[in-house]
C-alpha cells in the first residue's frame, strides 16, 4: 500500500512540475545573421522567459560578429544582453508572440508594458549601457529604445529607435526610425554659429571617435515566424541627416521630450562628415535595406 501512494505521489508530482514548466517557463536559442547596405551579422542568440499572473521575466543574450556596421565600424565582436520586465493585463484574446524578446511577453494577454535593461559590449569601442520600453495593445506594439533609460543619456552611439509592429497571423509588418551619432564626450560645446537655430549651442563632434558618422534611418519592413521561436525579416528605407535631425534635435532636445535640462543639438554632416548649418551642403540620402534571421528589432 505505501509503495503505490509514493508511485501515486511521485507521478502526480512529475506530472505537475512538467505542466508548471511548460506554462511558465520558456526560450529558444538559434544563429542570428544578416546582410544589408548598413550591416552585416553573424552570431547565436539565447533568451528564456518566466511568466505568471500578470508578469513576465525576460533575459536574452546576443554574441555576433560585425564585418560592417552602423558608424562604419568594421570587423568586430559584439554581444547584447537584456534584462526585462513586462506587465500583462486584459482578456486571453491574443496569439502568443513568436518573437522573444526583452520587451515582449509570451501570453494571451491583450495589454502589456515592459522595460527591459541593455548592456553593449564590443570590440570597436562603442559599448554602452541602454533601456527600453514597450507597449502592446493586442496584435499592436510600440517601441522605444534609448540610452538615456541606460543612465547616460548621452547621445552617442545607438543613440534611440522607435520601432512599431502590427502583427497578423504569422507575420508581423514594422516601420520604424533608428539613430547613430559618434563619441560625444569628448566633444567641444559651441554657444553658436551662423545658421544654427540651437538654443542650447551645439557639439562638433569631426574630431571625436567616429564622430564623422551619423545615421538617421526610416525603415518599414516585414517579420516572418519561421517556428520554434526562429524569425526572418526583411527591411527597407533610407538614411538621411533630415530623418534624425528632426528626431534627435527637433523633437527630442527642443522640446525636452525625456530630458529636463538643457541639450544642444548635433548638427547634421556634410559628405566630409563635417557639421554644416547650410541645408545644401547637408550629406544627401542613401537607400538602406536589410534582411536577416533572428536579428531582433532594435541595434
Amino acid at each position: 500500500m505505501r509503495s503505490i501512494f509514493v508511485l501515486f505521489f511521485l507521478g502526480t508530482f512529475t506530472a505537475f512540475g512538467q505542466n508548471y514548466f511548460l506554462d511558465h517557463f520558456g526560450g529558444t536559442i538559434g544563429v542570428t545573421m544578416g546582410i544589408g547596405s548598413h550591416n552585416s551579422v553573424f552570431g547565436v542568440n539565447i533568451n528564456g522567459y518566466y511568466t505568471d499572473y500578470f508578469y513576465q521575466v525576460n533575459l536574452g543574450s546576443r554574441i555576433t560578429f560585425s564585418p560592417r556596421s552602423l558608424g562604419d565600424r568594421r570587423s568586430f565582436w559584439e554581444s547584447r544582453s537584456t534584462a526585462g520586465l513586462v506587465l500583462v493585463a486584459g482578456g486571453d484574446e491574443r496569439e502568443v508572440d513568436f518573437e522573444l524578446d526583452g520587451l515582449n511577453h509570451q501570453t494571451n494577454k491583450t495589454l502589456g508594458a515592459g522595460f527591459n535593461f541593455i548592456w553593449y559590449h564590443d570590440k570597436a569601442g562603442t559599448g554602452q549601457t541602454s533601456g527600453g520600453f514597450g507597449v502592446h495593445i493586442k496584435d499592436f506594439s510600440m517601441y522605444h529604445e534609448n540610452d538615456i533609460f541606460g543612465g547616460q543619456g548621452r547621445d552617442r552611439y545607438r543613440t534611440g529607435q522607435f520601432h512599431f509592429s502590427y502583427r497578423y497571423l504569422r507575420h508581423k509588418f514594422t516601420a520604424g526610425i533608428q539613430l547613430w551619432t559618434g563619441e560625444s564626450r569628448t566633444a567641444p560645446l559651441i554657444a553658436d554659429a551662423p545658421g544654427c537655430d540651437c538654443k542650447s549651442g551645439y557639439r562638433d563632434l569631426s574630431g571625436s571617435k567616429f564622430g564623422k558618422t551619423s545615421h538617421g534611418l526610416f525603415y518599414v519592413g516585414w517579420r516572418q515566424d519561421q517556428s520554434f521561436g526562429q524569425n526572418s525579416a526583411v527591411r527597407l528605407g533610407f538614411d538621411a541627416e533630415r530623418i534624425r535631425h528632426i528626431f534627435q534635435n527637433k523633437l527630442i532636445h527642443d522640446l525636452g521630450v525625456f530630458i529636463n535640462r538643457p541639450t544642444p543639438h548635433y548638427p547634421m554632416l556634410d559628405e566630409n562628415g563635417n557639421p554644416t548649418f547650410d541645408a545644401s551642403q547637408v550629406r544627401k540620402p542613401r537607400m538602406y535595406f536589410s534582411i536577416g534571421a533572428n536579428t531582433g528589432w532594435a541595434y
